[in-house]
């Protein structure tokens, strides 16, 4: 199967990338990136089209280690959208979708490795992070 998300671009006025590892204890504080130049967004939005997926059967306990991008996409109006993608290996991964599905992907690199240093980068709480269905809040 494949997934997309459904966002147009043009409507997307900035996105924040929130990194961090999962963790039985996450930090206190972590790293946001915001990116706001169009065609970084676009390419963003892109990324998260025709995402081929499967069902995985117990993702909390694959997400343990694994780095996190928190991804909040902030809209013309204001509302967000929000997902989060968990890199387990190079490849593997499992993403949690704005709807709350969860899949496994063999698609894609850490955001970290390409994005950490494209928009205005900050320290912030964690619990400002997008909350993940595999993910407490806290």
């Amino acid at each position: 199967m494949t997934r997309s998300i459904d966002l147009d671009p043009d409507n997307v006025a900035e996105v924040e990338l929130y990194f961090y590892d999962v963790s039985s204890t996450l930090p206190d504080e972590i790293t946001r990136t915001t990116i706001v130049t169009p065609g970084l967004i676009a390419e963003l939005v892109d990324t998260f089209t025709e995402i081929p997926g499967a069902s995985i059967d117990d993702p909390e306990e694959e997400i343990q280690g694994a780095r996190a991008t928190g991804i909040r996409f902030v809209l013309d109006d204001c509302s967000t959208v929000d997902m989060t993608q968990y890199y387990i290996d190079h490849v593997d991964g499992v993403i949690a979708w704005p709807d709350g599905e969860v899949l496994y992907t063999e698609w894609g690199l850490p955001f970290e490795d390409y994005y950490v240093d494209s928009g205005d980068k900050v320290t912030v709480d964690t619990t400002e992070r997008p909350v993940s269905p595999l993910e407490t809040s806290d």
